[in-house]
């Protein structure tokens, strides 16, 4: 289904954007930035909460919250829970972070410079090591040292997951509990040629005894707007919507010059394709129009006809990536199976071809398709994915 550019998709966004968090976690998220809580708003968001049918992450920082404001308001049934939840993710936290410093350190001692992404730097640096749910630690190493990297996790006995061009997952077991690293080539998925820069801008930190490297305030802002967008299209938003807010507000409460019109347009047109970071702050605007106004929002990046065609590509694509999800997940490929899978990687390359193009010039379909699996060339490819066709079923 194509959307038109008009009503249709504007209403698509406007959906997109209201059910990207709901009034109860923004006001959550509100009263963490403020400095006196009023107790009778509190009680009203959490009357009739139930613990057991709440995110993980919005229970956490209905727990962090509650430290903040001494429980007033809070109801004296739920209370315990939360102090659990918090206690539980501050000892998930060390022992995993205990796991992953043997790992850094090891990798410093290699002469390789580990740089911490995502909600790893978040945890070490910007958010002083409050609490927080972690499914894994995005690790990010130089390009040219990846695969000395890539050795010396398999020789500490981590397992190889899934794979991407840009990074690679690995598994093993902490404590009797599986630990997950994601080493990366690239903080930014499609900026292969702007990593060199975002090393040059990091800040070097200690935590807990560890040295590494975590992105500078103005890009690890557009990183998580840019990557929670990627996620949304690969419907990956839901789990992880008022972690990403959280983690966007705690940067802006601390720099608030990254809004700064100029600035920013210089910093995502290093890094990633506008329309992403666009639509993420459309989401903050919706939500925290004192923090994100509209009129910051428009004059940053005016919505011209390429996002709404933009948007709807996004929509297609996503469409068949949730309808295609874990059907060419390894094993034999029957015709539908095949069907799906090939318009999910078309959709996909009418997506993305814009931006890609944009960086790397003329780009083929195969050439897309190439860069995505981490495949050679064509005839790569068909070595890789022809056996695994079957005719019949």
């Amino acid at each position: 289904m194509r959307y038109s550019t008009s009503a249709s998709i504007q209403n698509i966004e406007e959906q997109i954007i209201r059910e990207s968090l709901n009034e109860r976690e923004q006001k959550v998220l509100r009263f963490l930035f403020v400095d006196d809580q009023n107790e009778e708003e509190i009680r009203a968001v959490l009357e009739g909460i139930d613990p057991d049918e709440e995110d993980i992450t919005f229970l956490l920082l209905l727990a962090i919250l509650g430290y903040h404001c001494a429980w007033k308001g809070y109801p004296e049934e739920i209370i315990p829970r939360l102090k659990g939840i918090h206690r539980y993710h501050q000892v998930d936290n060390a022992m995993k972070f205990t796991w992953l410093s043997g790992i850094l350190k090891e990798l410093e001692s290699a002469g390789i410079t580990p740089m911490m992404i995502k909600g790893g730097a978040m945890y070490m640096h910007y958010m002083q090591s409050s609490p927080r749910v972690m499914s894994d630690y995005d690790v990010a190493v130089p390009a040219d040292r990846f695969d000395e990297a890539y050795a010396l996790l398999e020789s500490l006995g981590c397992v190889k997951g899934n794979t991407a061009a840009w990074a690679v997952g690995f598994r093993t077991q902490v404590y009797g509990r599986t630990a997950c690293l994601d080493l990366h080539s690239r903080m930014f998925k499609n900026a292969e040629t702007a990593d060199d820069l975002v090393r040059e801008r990091a800040v070097p930190v200690r935590f807990r005894g560890v040295e590494a490297l975590v992105p500078c305030a103005e890009d690890m802002f557009v990183h998580l707007m840019d990557n929670q967008i990627r996620n949304y299209f690969h419907n990956e938003y839901a789990g992880r919507r008022t972690k990403w807010f959280f983690d966007c507000l705690c940067l802006l409460q601390s720099y608030p010059e990254l809004l700064d019109p100029a600035k920013l347009q210089e910093q995502v047109s290093r890094f990633c394709d506008r329309k992403y970071i666009l639509l993420a702050l459309r989401m903050f605007s919706y939500w925290f129009p004192e923090v994100v106004s509209r009129e910051t929002v428009e004059s940053c990046f005016p919505v011209n006809e390429a996002y709404w065609e933009w948007l709807s590509a996004g929509m297609e694509y996503r469409k068949c990536y949730i309808a295609v999800a874990g059907f060419d997940q390894g094993g034999k490929l029957p015709p539908k199976r095949l069907y799906l899978s090939t318009k999910r990687w078309l959709t996909e390359y009418r997506f993305m071809g814009p931006e890609f193009r944009e960086q790397y010039g003329k780009m083929s379909f195969i050439d897309f398709f190439c860069h995505q699996t981490g495949c050679r060339n064509a005839a790569d490819a068909f070595r890789r994915y022809l056996p695994r066709l079957r005719l019949k079923g």
